[in-house]
């Protein structure tokens, strides 16, 4: 412990061998070292070792990097590709001055090199920085010329495709044949593999989730069987939006290829003790899983998904398709004193004996007759028409959002 009046990382006799006596030789060049870094922001940032800071943060004055899309949204990352970890400041106010995102002078690569050799910092070489320095659309592809610090000459990669979601000017990281990027329409950060189809992402719901009372109340039980019925009973937390089934289906992989993509990480995350929804969530991110579309998890995404991959309905599934508004009622959940063992009772009525067999048998018969006099089945909206529901099915509904206003 440091001795009296003495700072707390005094590196003294005294404070080093707790008063003890003996010969210290104080590591002036680490301590240096650390110093550049920090100016450098290169203590907190990997990203910061190569690319510099464009802005400052309104708030603390700390060194940033800022991004802000076409509609004024704005972001604050203290690193880059692959974490993306936003600054802990929560003012959304423009910076005072920004420019445009750029490669470090030689001058201060070589110094903040040298740093980290003194530093002993680790080694890390999997991902690459690199700044898009232009894109070029055709009918079925895209290039994109990417400079890297790391390598000599421009990196073209290939898209398939009419279009990417990534911008001239933004900085993407390359590791293994992926690329990870910050979607300013999706306001997101995603990893695609490098020669797919990246396919447009829009403003995803909040990724908050609160379980109603009987879906808690299994998870809490902590056992695998509670674990399932949970998501064996409909969806009544929440209801799935066209712009979140990008989470289960992409261009290259239908949902039934990720549903079974994703059954073996689920029971490695509760083999490795996750019972809740946000430590799912926190295991599927650690193990670099992500969604789909490429997109992070959250609470959200983890229900729809343990829905998609466990719910077995009683009657044969039907997709409804329907729109609604900020307004949209949930369905009710259990009432109190209700068995755990049962599937609960949806909005309509129970989900099986003669009621529910009524009802179908009414369905069955207003389909033949609108096949009979050829009338067409409604067809869905732009979000999710020419999209394989099949698996999807088996939650029942897709609630697409009236546009405001």
């Amino acid at each position: 412990m440091p001795g009296f009046n003495h700072y707390p990382s005094c590196g003294c006799g005294w404070c080093v061998n707790n008063g003890r006596a003996g010969i210290v030789i104080w590591d002036g060049l680490r301590a240096e070292a650390q110093v550049t870094l920090r100016q450098y922001g290169a203590d907190r940032s990997r990203a910061a070792c190569f690319i510099d800071h464009n802005a400052r943060c309104p708030v603390c004055n700390a060194r940033v990097f800022y991004y802000q899309n076409r509609h004024g949204s704005r972001v604050f990352f203290d690193d880059l590709a692959p974490s993306w970890t936003k600054h802990p400041c929560t003012d959304n106010r423009a910076p005072a001055a920004a420019s445009r995102l750029a490669f470090r002078s030689r001058g201060a690569l070589a110094e903040i090199s040298a740093a980290l050799g003194a530093a002993g910092a680790p080694t890390r070489d999997d991902w690459l920085y690199g700044i898009v320095e232009a894109i070029v659309t055709d009918t079925d592809h895209v290039t994109m010329r990417v400079r890297l610090t790391q390598e000599p000459q421009p990196r073209s990669l290939t898209f398939r495709g009419g279009a990417v979601p990534i911008g001239e000017g933004e900085v993407v990281g390359l590791r293994n044949g992926e690329i990870s990027f910050f979607d300013l329409d999706a306001m997101e950060a995603r990893i695609a593999a490098i020669g797919s189809q990246i396919q447009a992402v829009s403003r995803q719901p909040a990724g908050s989730l609160s379980l109603i009372p009987w879906e808690a109340a299994l998870l809490r039980k902590g056992d695998w069987n509670a674990f399932l019925q949970c998501w064996q009973a409909p969806p009544y937390a929440a209801e799935m939006r066209a712009e979140e089934v990008c989470n289960f289906h992409a261009p290259d992989m239908d949902v039934a290829s990720f549903g079974k993509r994703m059954l073996p990480w689920v029971g490695a995350a509760w083999r490795d003790g996750r019972r809740s929804l946000a430590s799912m969530a926190e295991y599927f991110n650690a193990v670099a899983v992500r969604t789909a579309c490429g997109l992070t998890w959250n609470e959200r995404r983890i229900y729809l998904l343990l829905k998609i991959l466990h719910s077995r309905p009683s009657t044969p599934a039907r997709i409804e398709v329907c729109e609604t508004g900020e307004g949209s009622k949930r369905p009710r959940p259990p009432s109190a004193g209700a068995s755990l063992r049962r599937w609960p009772a949806g909005p309509s009525g129970p989900r099986n004996g003669p009621a529910a067999a009524d009802r179908d048998r009414a369905a069955d018969g207003n389909d033949r007759q609108r096949r009979q006099h050829g009338d067409q089945p409604a067809t869905p909206p732009d979000g999710v028409r020419g999209l394989d529901l099949g698996r999807l099915a088996t939650i029942g509904r897709i609630t697409v959002r009236k546009p405001q206003g």
